[in-house]
């Protein structure tokens, strides 16, 4: 289950990272490569917003979808309203040259509302919460499907098989498969941002297992 340490979300607006042909789910961590100056203004917001007195809080940025077009500056009204709430592990770069980030998604998210402030784009969010469709026999027999699919695809690919067959073996919870099969398994943005927009917990999963059926039919081919 998508879950934070951020107790609960304020009213108070964050800064916003606005990304192209990259959708991110909660539970992995990414690098992502920062140049556009509204993502670099929000990079400053979120520093110059950091109290001194508190250099252990987190640093909390939303990550939202925009359309695939190459476009310096992104309006408002042009970014999905679903994404995903993120901390900013590391930052390596400047202002000048851009950022090199590395964020770990906490949990989906939708806005209320985005707007630009100080060159950044902001929004105020919500957690996505949907209905928990499935019975508890259900949810069980829908990730032993995932796991299997997921395990057939991980024989075309020896290199660390091992490892990521105990990783899938591991995990116990749902909507933390899906996410992790979601982000890493080979599909279309659109098909990504689809699965992360989704609130139906067996919707998900059933869209999740025709992709994963899909992609392990190509590679036998």
């Amino acid at each position: 289950m998508e879950s934070t340490n951020t107790n609960s979300f304020s009213t108070k607006p964050l800064p916003v990272l606005a990304l192209r042909n990259l959708v991110l789910f909660p539970g992995t961590t990414v690098p992502i490569r920062v140049g556009r100056a509204q993502s670099i203004a929000a990079i400053r917001a979120l520093r110059n917003e950091k109290s001194d007195s508190d250099k252990s809080a987190q640093q909390l940025i939303a990550v939202l979808q925009i359309p695939q077009e190459q476009k310096e500056h992104i309006s408002p009204d042009e970014l999905h309203s679903t994404g995903v709430l993120v901390q900013i592990e590391r930052v390596r770069g400047n202002e000048k040259d851009g950022f090199q980030l590395v964020v770990r998604g906490l949990e989906r998210v939708r806005v209320r509302q985005v707007f630009e402030s100080g060159g950044a784009l902001r929004a105020i969010a919500e957690p996505v919460n949907g209905p928990r469709d499935v019975d508890a026999a259900t949810e069980k027999t829908l990730l032993d499907s995932v796991k299997g699919v997921a395990k057939q695809i991980l024989e075309f690919f020896p290199a660390g098989q091992d490892q990521m067959v105990t990783l899938v073996d591991g995990i116990t919870d749902l909507d933390f498969m899906v996410n992790i099969v979601a982000a890493n398994i080979e599909m279309s943005v659109e098909q990504k941002q689809d699965l992360l927009e989704d609130t139906s917990v067996r919707s998900r999963a059933m869209k999740l297992l025709d992709l994963m059926g899909q992609r392990r039919d190509e590679l036998k081919l």
